[in-house]
């Protein structure tokens, strides 16, 4: 617990109805002479100073003889993270552009594909085939498997350090796109760098998850969500103006620097939250217990376990019919924009950015909308997800 001041009694009509949910009005500091570090940024300054220990007076409930607490006992328990919100929103804003960068390779070759094929001597077919076709397979066929191994070691290994070296491993590839001077070099190094997809977003979303309370989960996770939005768009304007005019492979180079740059940068100023911090379950309830440390790990059991409830099932059947089409639009959209309606690298791109714009819109729109009723009703998110 933070060591703070002795606090001083403030009426409750200082409060705003406690059912109004938001408590800003009220300064923590004119209770306690200075700001607890760690509270949660935009929660209920009652809730906070109650898990403080402070305990709401009304004056003139006392002087009617009613000394009741005015806090309900379930705002008692309020969780202090052992992170200051300074230092969440740092790691945040990391993971945030570290995601933005990983994905700004993943479609910078469609703006260039007609030049990519020139360059390995490909026919339309054969363009259509081996770039667009092998390569997102083998892109995203490394990815996954990546992905579950590791999901795997995050429960037995540092993430930060785990999520450091997979965006690293996954990088350094790109450093050698100059030196392609056949299809078989691209196609390894695409290989590669898949591992920096498949691993990199469970790392994040679970360290984000040890960061942040459940009720303010949704919105969180919708920045990484844009961020991989505005990667993508990010990656197909450089490859749109830089390829045309110097080389199709020079834009790799030019993203995977920094990724690799602001990977060492989470490694030197950043740290792995507690596991469990966020969780309620796991919070210690009564004065002077401990909270319970949480050192789960996964198991072919549980595996089994997950594969038996119907909604998983659901998600990924949805999920892998669902991409088909999104796969087809970013890799061969902004070429079918070029050779069979005449538009320049540059329009194209910028056509398939008015898409990228929607879908921007659609995501923090659906994190806060998706937020709000997880926190009324957590039935509710699924219908959000099933109607939209």
């Amino acid at each position: 617990m933070v060591a703070m001041n002795a606090p001083k009694e403030v009426s409750a009509d200082r409060l705003e109805d406690k059912h109004a949910g938001m408590y800003g009005d009220l300064d923590i500091q004119e209770v306690f002479g200075e700001k607890p570090e760690g509270c949660w940024g935009a929660t209920c300054y009652r809730m906070r100073m109650a898990g403080c220990g402070f305990e709401f007076v009304d004056k003139k409930a006392a002087a009617e003889g009613d000394t009741e607490s005015q806090v309900d006992d379930k705002d008692k328990d309020v969780f202090i993270h052992p992170f200051s919100l300074r230092k969440r929103i740092w790691i945040t804003a990391l993971f945030t552009l570290l995601a933005a960068l990983i994905m700004a390779d993943q479609n910078a070759l469609a703006p260039n594909l007609s030049d990519a094929a020139e360059f390995f001597g490909f026919d339309d077919v054969e363009k259509d085939v081996y770039l667009g076709g092998y390569i997102a397979a083998a892109f995203f066929g490394i990815g996954a498997p990546a992905g579950l191994l590791v999901g795997y070691l995050a429960d037995k290994v540092n993430r930060k350090n785990l999520l450091c070296v997979v965006a690293i491993l996954g990088n350094i590839p790109l450093m050698f796109m100059m030196l392609v001077t056949n299809y078989w070099h691209f196609f390894v190094i695409r290989i590669l760098t898949g591992i920096s997809v498949g691993g990199t977003f469970p790392l994040i979303y679970s360290l984000l998850g040890d960061m942040f309370p459940i009720s303010q989960r949704a919105f969180v996770s919708s920045f990484i969500t844009i961020a991989t939005g505005g990667g993508v768009f990010l990656g197909q304007q450089i490859a749109a103006w830089v390829g045309p005019a110097t080389d199709w492979r020079l834009p790799f180079v030019i993203v995977g620097a920094p990724a690799i740059a602001v990977a060492v940068l989470v490694f030197f100023t950043t740290e792995e939250p507690p596991r469990g911090a966020a969780e309620e379950s796991l919070r210690a309830r009564e004065e002077g217990e401990e909270a319970v440390v949480y050192n789960e790990r996964i198991t072919w059991q549980k595996i089994k376990l997950l594969l038996q409830i119907p909604s998983n099932w659901l998600i990924v059947l949805q999920g892998l019919p669902g991409s088909l089409p999104w796969g087809m639009f970013f890799v061969y959209f902004n070429d079918y924009l070029q050779v069979e309606q005449g538009f320049s690298t540059g329009v194209s791109t910028t056509i398939i950015t008015v898409f990228g714009v929607g879908a921007a819109i659609g995501v923090v729109g659906g994190g806060l909308l998706g937020q709000w009723l997880f926190n009324r009703r957590k039935e509710w998110l699924a219908w959000l997800s099933g109607i939209t």
